[in-house]
């Protein structure tokens, strides 16, 4: 059984030995609601689940639902961590041996609780906190930390995390929502939630196959208020590799001749 007390080592080694006790048996439910979705098309098809009871005597809740984002099913598999006072959870993203495992620990439920679901008075009209949390929230930016942890950042807030460097398995410690945070706290949510909120937006430009070039970038990050900042994490998250003082050079030049498209821009840039 999974309890709080197991440390991170424990709890992968133990989702591990499930894994290979029910790998087959949730595969097998997931290609049959995969066979149901294609007959009920164009109509979603009703949430699906089913539950699965380990030899060790952990819970695990395999659930196929239609995803709008995805345009499709989803499927998340997780199993409760079971506390004194309350439940963390176990996640698979997968049921292969390489796959991630995501770790919800009680406190970051707890938090996400009191910051969001309280906060906000949300009725959930009787669904369960984790799924709720996992399906509303199917946009999420990861931004590593100088010490190796993440902000997990989303619509409800921020998921502060930490990914074992030796294991597949990362921790969600806590979560920081927009409620009554202390200073440090709310300086670091309010700058990630800007920089989300302008990343987004890109995402819906380059979707739609409009360019996202500099001078396009650095709008969306003024509008936002998210700065220079927002423009090399989006330049980071797409694997493009800038130079920071020529970057800041760019946004001088756009700033100082008020650059609203990309000829203008290159024309500027050819006089230096």
């Amino acid at each position: 059984m999974y309890l709080t007390s197991m440390t991170h080592e424990e709890l992968y080694a133990e989702v591990h030995k499930d894994l290979i006790e029910i790998s087959t048996k949730a595969n097998m439910f997931m290609d049959k609601v995969r066979k149901k979705t294609k007959n009920m098309l164009p109509y979603p098809l009703a949430t699906q689940r089913i539950t699965l009871t380990t030899t060790r005597r952990n819970v695990w809740t395999v659930v196929g639902k239609h995803n709008s984002y995805m345009q499709g099913v989803g499927f998340q598999a997780y199993a409760p961590i079971v506390g004194a006072s309350s439940n963390g959870y176990i996640q698979m993203s997968g049921f292969k041996p390489r796959d991630m495992v995501m770790h919800y620990t009680a406190h970051f439920m707890q938090r996400y609780k009191e910051r969001y679901i309280d906060h906000y008075q949300i009725d959930r009209k009787g669904e369960n906190l984790f799924e709720y949390f996992v399906y509303n929230n199917p946009q999420v930016l990861y931004t590593r930390k100088n010490n190796g942890g993440y902000f997990i950042v989303s619509d409800h807030g921020i998921a502060v995390a930490d990914l074992s460097n030796d294991l597949k398995l990362m921790t969600h410690v806590t979560f920081l929502g927009d409620d009554e945070l202390t200073l440090k706290k709310q300086l670091i949510y309010d700058e990630e939630i800007k920089i989300y909120k302008g990343a987004l937006e890109l995402k819906r430009l380059k979707s739609r196959k409009q360019k996202d070039d500099l001078v396009t970038i650095w709008n969306v990050a003024k509008k936002h208020n998210a700065g220079i900042e927002m423009v090399k994490r989006w330049y980071q998250w797409n694997g493009v590799k800038v130079d920071e003082d020529y970057l800041q050079q760019c946004i001088d030049l756009i700033e100082k001749y008020n650059v609203q498209s990309l000829d203008q821009f290159a024309e500027l840039m050819s006089r230096q």
